[in-house]
Formats: structure tokens, C-alpha cells, sequence
């Protein structure tokens, strides 16, 4: 099997198609503009608030240390925070976040309301390419990147992102480098959560932003 067949995405809870602004943590917590009847949180709104430095939230921090600490009840070593896989991390969560996918779309979908190509990730992996090609299409990061999304029907928090992929066999070998994982070793890791949604990028190359 080719080692970057995407894995099916798992849900925790059903998500909102509208997200109110207490369901976001502070830092994240961005205005809504009544444009018609309804609340509409936008894709610009939300990439205002990604830190120009990619500096993690605390909650971002929490699920790093969390993973890599139940990395190492495993007796597997700790993977360097990638600031560019990172940022990816970071802006997908703000494009899901902003652009809630749905029918056939799971979450490692990108809508079309920002600077990136859109497609609609499906069952059958046939648009995997859009994710692979996602680390190298909004950073310097030259390798592939391959993703673990979660949704939560309250505001996400690290613990509860864990939870849902050690949850998730698929999703649990990726973060402890079991079955179709077991011969590769990552070499950088992003993270980002925002609102009621977390995501996990891996890759298998050094990050050249690393000593930035």
C-alpha cells in the first residue's frame, strides 16, 4: 500500500455549521459580521489571527507535549516542532473552522476562500495530492505532509483531540508509528486547534525552518 493513502477521517461528535464566539478560546476568538441574517465567520477573518511567528497557543503546546509524551510511554523518541508544518496546521483549522466541510468532504478538505488550491478530499483519496502538496505549496517545507483531523462539537481542546485519535486505531498508528507507519520515522510534526477543531501534520523530512 502506498504510504501516503490518507487514512479516513474520524469524528468525534457531529460539528456545528456555525460556530458562536464563546465556543473559541480567546486567543482565537475573532469578530462575526452580520451580513444578512445569519452569523458568518470568514476565512480572512480567521487567517487574521495566525501569529506572524507561528508561535503554538498553550493548547497547542499541551497537545505537542501530550503526544510526545505518549510517544514515550511507547519507548519512541520525541519529534521536533516544525514552525512550517505548523502553519499549516494552523491555517487549516482556521479554513475548517471558517468553511465547515460537508457531504462527501471530510476534513482534510480545503475550501476555496483562501491564498491555496481547494478540492474536496473523499473516501476514495482520489484528490490526496491536495494535502500531500500543502506543506510545499505555503512553506518551504520540501516533503509531503500527511494529516490527523478531529472535530468536536464543543470548543476542542488538546486532551480531547488525544483522546479521539488514541480512539481511532488508523489515526493511533500514526501518532505511534504502528502498522503501514512502522518503517518511517517523522521528522517534524505541526500543530493547530481553533474552535471546535484540531489538526496534526507529520512529515518524514527535517523542517529547514527548524533553526530559524
Amino acid at each position: 500500500m502506498d504510504k501516503r493513502t490518507l487514512l479516513s477521517v474520524f469524528f468525534l461528535s457531529a460539528v456545528a455549521a456555525v460556530i458562536l464566539p464563546w465556543a473559541l478560546s480567546a486567543e482565537d476568538r475573532v469578530a462575526y459580521t452580520a451580513d444578512q441574517k445569519d452569523l458568518v465567520l470568514t476565512v480572512k477573518d480567521l487567517l487574521a489571527t495566525l501569529p506572524a511567528d507561528i508561535k503554538p497557543s498553550a493548547g497547542e503546546v499541551r497537545l505537542y507535549d501530550l503526544i510526545m509524551e505518549y510517544r514515550k510511554t511507547k519507548g519512541l523518541p520525541v519529534i521536533p516542532y516544525s514552525k512550517s508544518l505548523s502553519k499549516v496546521a494552523k491555517i487549516h483549522v482556521r479554513d475548517l473552522q471558517a468553511s465547515p466541510p460537508s457531504g462527501r468532504c471530510n476534513m482534510h478538505s480545503w475550501s476555496g476562500g483562501g491564498p491555496w488550491s481547494a478540492g474536496c478530499y473523499t473516501p476514495d483519496h482520489a484528490l490526496a495530492k491536495i494535502m500531500w502538496d500543502k506543506p510545499r505549496e505555503l512553506t518551504r517545507y520540501a516533503g509531503d505532509g500527511f494529516e490527523i483531523a478531529a472535530a468536536y462539537s464543543a470548543r476542542m481542546t488538546a486532551d480531547v483531540a488525544l483522546s479521539c485519535w488514541q480512539g481511532s486505531q488508523p489515526h493511533n498508528n500514526v501518532i505511534l508509528n504502528r502498522g503501514m507507519w512502522d518503517d518511517v520515522e517523522w521528522k517534524a510534526i505541526g500543530i493547530g486547534i481553533c474552535g471546535n477543531y484540531s489538526v496534526v501534520w507529520f512529515g518524514k523530512e527535517t523542517d529547514p525552518q527548524a533553526n530559524d
